[in-house]
């Protein structure tokens, strides 16, 4: 996990320059082709929502062993998305886990295109494999991952 923690700052923001803005007008689409919503409330709210979020767990990865001396990450964190808001739902739930030195492995109940592009845009801003890792199956999986004894909520 050691190299990961050197990673973290880099990978929290996401993308810079052209190739962010591209990758976030992506988001917007695949947002509200997957959700129903109007373009514009992806584009001009939920995305920059989505950042700030990033943004704000990025500073979470520069002072954490600071501000938490002896904190040791939990390893795999485990979680499930909802139908309602899956890209915002989608950073609530990575950005902190990633913040903390944590990978994830995230299940979808709705159409993952937009969990899927995200994984591509964390792969090309070179966020090293097996960090985040999101699982396209139906309820029933999640239902019986989260219901296993040894899942800590």
């Amino acid at each position: 996990m050691a190299g990961f923690h050197s990673a973290r700052p880099s990978a929290l923001s996401l993308c810079t320059g052209a190739d962010c803005a591209e990758a976030l007008r992506r988001l917007a689409v695949l947002e509200t082709m997957d959700n129903g919503k109007p373009i514009r409330e992806s584009r001009d709210i939920d995305i920059p929502l989505v950042v700030r979020h990033f943004y704000h767990h990025a500073g979470w990865a520069q002072l954490l062993h600071q501000e938490f001396p002896g904190y040791t990450a939990c390893g795999v964190v485990g979680q499930i998305i909802p139908w309602n808001f899956p890209l915002l739902m989608l950073a609530w739930k990575i950005a902190p886990a990633l913040a903390t030195g944590n990978t994830v492995v995230l299940s979808l109940r709705s159409l993952p295109s937009h969990a899927l592009a995200f994984a591509e845009i964390c792969s090309e801003i070179g966020l090293p494999p097996g960090v985040v890792n999101i699982v396209t199956a139906t309820v029933r999986p999640a239902k019986r991952w989260s219901s296993t004894p040894t899942f800590p909520r």
